[in-house]
């Protein structure tokens, strides 16, 4: 069984329209809402697949209203903690040419909320066998939390897919072992600077049984254990990139979940990614293209 966990779930506003202009009147073409965050989209795609996943986390206010309303709707198993704060929005401004993303902060978590968090993930912890933490984190939780929650699940499989500055800290946190983490090239050289290919060896990142670093359009390269692999991916027009990246950890999740091979878990991860991309709605795949859009991503061991 799997647990997402979305500490800073959010409804994604997506504004269309032709011509952004900065400093003038802009007239919209659409507005689109959408229960939204990494880890909702995680859990979106995955019930697609038809996999048991459970999400958790924190919701608030209205808009955790209309969260929770989607995912009953879906019937998407949740356990979220009500917290007295209001979940926040994402705004994407789409006119065709640019994509431009305002995040919200989130909410503030109180430390009774915290704790009510913690006290079920320890209830459920012998539940689940592949734990995934996204996003990033609200106000009032730290990076110590955040290693709360790894501390609880240390002995599970952990996919982490966090931005900087948590993405550093759990990176370089030899304290517990993860299964993966998928950062892209920028992240990572900031970690370490250097050759991608000697990054991904680097003996500060031994405790990362997979590490994958996604490459955009060009795919991504991973190291799992003492093999380097580069995935490449087919050329597409993209409707709606966002979500991708999540949708590539839905089909990681997927593959190891199945018991695939590590090879054919990272075509699965690429495979959604593409997939997501090619719809206009975030954290969604056609799975009637699965087969037709796996058979064209190329894998090889580099070294």
């Amino acid at each position: 069984m799997i647990l997402v966990i979305c500490l800073n779930p959010a409804i994604d506003v997506r504004y269309t329209l032709d011509d952004f202009q900065k400093n003038s009147v802009n007239r919209l073409n659409s507005v689109k809402k959408t229960a939204g965050g990494k880890g909702l989209n995680v859990s979106k795609v995955l019930d697609l697949l038809q996999e048991d996943v459970t999400l958790t986390g924190f919701l608030g206010g209205s808009n955790g209203e209309f969260i929770q309303n989607f995912l009953d709707t879906t019937k998407i198993k949740s356990h979220f903690i009500k917290i007295k704060g209001e979940t926040r929005s994402c705004l994407a401004v789409d006119d065709d040419k640019t994509m431009t993303e305002i995040l919200e902060p989130g909410p503030t978590i109180t430390e009774d909320e915290k704790k009510m968090l913690l006290d079920y993930l320890h209830e459920v912890k012998d539940d689940y066998d592949i734990v995934s933490l996204s996003g990033s984190l609200p106000k009032g939780l730290d990076k110590e939390y955040f290693d709360e929650i790894l501390k609880i699940f240390e002995e599970k499989k952990l996919i982490i897919d966090v931005s900087s500055p948590l993405l550093e800290h759990v990176a370089l946190n030899d304290k517990i072992n993860l299964f993966a983490i998928k950062p892209n090239e920028h992240e990572v050289k900031s970690i370490i600077d250097g050759n991608i290919e000697t990054i991904l060896f680097d003996q500060k990142f031994s405790h990362i049984e997979l590490l994958i670093v996604s490459l955009g359009k060009d795919g991504s390269i991973a190291r799992y254990k003492d093999k380097l692999y580069k995935i490449t991916v087919p050329v597409i027009k993209a409707v709606n990139p966002v979500g991708s990246g999540d949708s590539s950890i839905a089909g990681l999740i997927y593959g190891i979940s199945q018991n695939k091979s590590i090879e054919d878990s990272l075509k699965y991860s690429m495979t959604m990614g593409v997939l997501n991309a090619m719809e206009e709605t975030t954290g969604y795949v056609n799975v009637e293209k699965i087969e037709e859009i796996y058979n064209k991503i190329n894998i090889e061991v580099i070294k």
